[in-house]
């Protein structure tokens, strides 16, 4: 029994241990499993923390999104405000496109690029600029043709090999960095030989350039400058139909090529013409027949033989009245306008009392008048006379269109700056002082203005001081009348000297608002609805005032306005400035 019981006690104290064990194995369980739970809470925690964080990590980067967005639509205003004040600060106009790029606004950074360009053609960080942005609309060719424009300028720069590498490998054509770079130094030297005027050299330059890349428009272009500087007039058109092939779009090409196939044609003439005078020195027809070749050439190179040869024309035989007609227009083109109307008078003694030429010669004494009238104004006044303003309701405007004189004094301060493209040898045409400048585009006009503190007038301050409180149609009240202003009636058929038209005036006094020159505002022309989309689209049209010597009754009419880009310029294209009142 008692052993027994002594057993059962072992027993129990076996099933107890046991138990006592099991039971500790238990609570050890229990408590790992109570410590996974609590890591496990700090995890949950922790994870909650971190997502809420990231939340509001998310809601912070949302915010400085927004903020960003808000920075730069600021910074855009504020550089448009400048640029309304000033638009010829080119490189606020640069800032403002990057701005515009930066917030995904692509085709409006072109934009102001591109008037960056007809302000600053040359400026790397523009033509960088423009390259991107083109890239970024997915017009890699634009990208492409603007970042080699700017190699050029700057044959080491980095970022612009990487991105012409890059265009490449897109293209499907891989790395050929090598080749572009053998372009470059042969498109380079091709450039200086041809500025430098050694043309055979350039020619073969251009043409080893076109063998490393035979798709770039502008190198078929250069050779065609090239071969036409050398009378090459055949291997010109062929460069120039390759460029082309490659910018099937390029205006400029196209008129080159026309105005080739015309020397071309008017060459072999010449030559024909020339053979003829040599075979019958004696005719007066063969004489008359190269004069006329000589006289078309639109540049005037030949002026002086056309001469030559009108003049042995009357010899041989004094009745032909057209060799008298072009003789006068030649004797006006240099400015000796008695010598000219006498020609007209010789060849109205064989015509009869209708002819038109009477009408001439009564308009080209009239002109010759105004024409010494100016040269007296000029020598007792000198440039002082045409600095004068005239208060017009809030506001002065010029009292005279701006002259060649006081224009070039403007050039003189400023010699970076290009000279009106008719001028020669860097200055107008003697005694031509006083006439109104022309060929100017509206950023030099806005240039000349600020810088002698002053401004273009807006389109309605322009209108104001043309005709006044009375609402003329004409500055001079509601007629018509040819006598008062220079326009395509008067018959000049060029411009008179600024403020040649006393009874012409507005009613403040203002010379000129009517014909003579048609003249740049400060206002943008706004596209009316339904109107036709606008074909330049290098920005904004400026607005032209007044029309000029080659328009009609109509045209002069104050309320008459013309719009054009502000890169353009004519040779009755002018200007004057204004002033805000102090």
């Amino acid at each position: 029994m008692e052993k027994e019981d002594l057993n059962t006690e072992k027993a129990e104290k076996r099933y107890i241990n046991g138990t006592q064990i099991y039971t500790d194995k238990i609570k050890i369980k229990i408590n790992f499993l109570n410590f996974l739970f609590s890591v496990s809470s700090v995890v949950y925690v922790l994870f909650f923390v971190v997502l809420l964080a990231g939340c509001q990590s998310e809601d912070k980067r949302v915010d400085s999104s927004e903020k960003i967005k808000a920075e730069h639509e600021k910074e855009i205003v504020r550089l448009k405000d400048l640029l309304k004040e000033d638009p010829t600060r080119w490189k606020e106009r640069h800032k403002l496109g990057v701005a515009y790029m930066t917030m995904g606004k692509n085709e409006e950074a072109t934009q102001e690029f591109l008037e960056v360009m007809s302000i600053k053609p040359d400026d790397i960080d523009n033509l960088q600029s423009l390259g991107m942005a083109y890239y970024k609309m997915g017009k890699k060719h634009k990208a492409h043709f603007y970042w080699r424009s700017a190699l050029e300028i700057e044959p080491e720069n980095k970022f612009i090999w990487d991105m012409l590498k890059m265009i490449e490998k897109e293209k499907g054509t891989g790395d050929v960095s090598m080749d572009i770079e053998k372009w470059a130094k042969h498109y380079k030297e091709g450039q200086k030989f041809y500025k430098e005027k050694e043309y055979e050299k350039a020619a073969k330059e251009f043409e080893l350039a076109v063998k490393y890349n035979s798709t770039d428009s502008r190198t078929y272009f250069s050779i065609g400058a090239v071969y036409r500087a050398i009378d090459k007039i055949d291997e010109a058109i062929s460069a120039w139909q390759n460029a082309l092939k490659f910018k099937p779009d390029d205006l400029m090409v196209m008129k080159l090529i026309s105005l080739a196939k015309e020397k071309k044609e008017r060459d072999a003439a010449m030559l024909k013409a020339k053979e003829a005078v040599e075979k019958n020195p004696n005719d007066w027809k063969a004489h008359s027949s190269l004069a006329s070749l000589y006289i078309s050439d639109k540049h005037g190179r030949f002026i002086d033989e056309a001469e030559t040869e009108y003049k042995e024309t009357i010899r041989l035989n004094s009745q032909d009245t057209n060799a008298y007609r072009q003789l006068a227009e030649i004797s006006f083109y240099k400015g000796q306008y008695k010598d000219g109307i006498g020609y007209l008078e010789r060849a109205a003694k064989y015509l009869s009392k209708e002819d038109v030429i009477y009408k001439k010669i009564n308009n080209m004494k009239l002109y010759l008048k105004l024409y010494q009238k100016g040269r007296e104004a000029w020598s007792k006044e000198g440039i002082k006379k045409y600095d004068e303003m005239v208060f017009v309701d809030r506001f002065y405007i010029d009292k005279y269109e701006v002259t060649n004189a006081q224009y070039k004094k403007f050039l003189d301060g400023n010699l970076n700056l290009p000279l009106p493209p008719h001028w020669k040898k860097g200055a107008y045409e003697a005694g031509k002082d006083n006439y109104p400048v022309v060929n100017v585009d509206w950023y030099m006009a806005a240039m000349y203005c600020k810088s002698i503190s002053k401004r273009l007038p807006t389109k309605e301050e322009w209108d104001k001081a043309a005709r006044g409180n009375e609402g003329f149609e004409y500055p001079w009240g509601k007629i018509f009348k040819s006598e008062l202003l220079n326009s395509d009636e008067a018959g000049f058929e060029r411009l008179t000297p600024a403020g040649s038209f006393e009874a012409g005036k507005s009613p403040y006094g203002i010379y000129d608002m009517a014909g003579n020159v048609k003249e740049w505002t400060d206002s943008e022309y706004e596209k009316k609805v339904g109107e036709a989309e606008l074909p330049f689209h290098g920005g904004s049209y400026k607005i032209l005032r007044g029309g000029s010597f080659r328009s009609n009754a109509e045209e002069v009419k104050v309320a008459n306005m013309k719009y054009s880009p502000p890169a353009y310029r004519d040779i009755d294209v002018g200007f004057r400035c204004a002033k805000s009142k102090q």
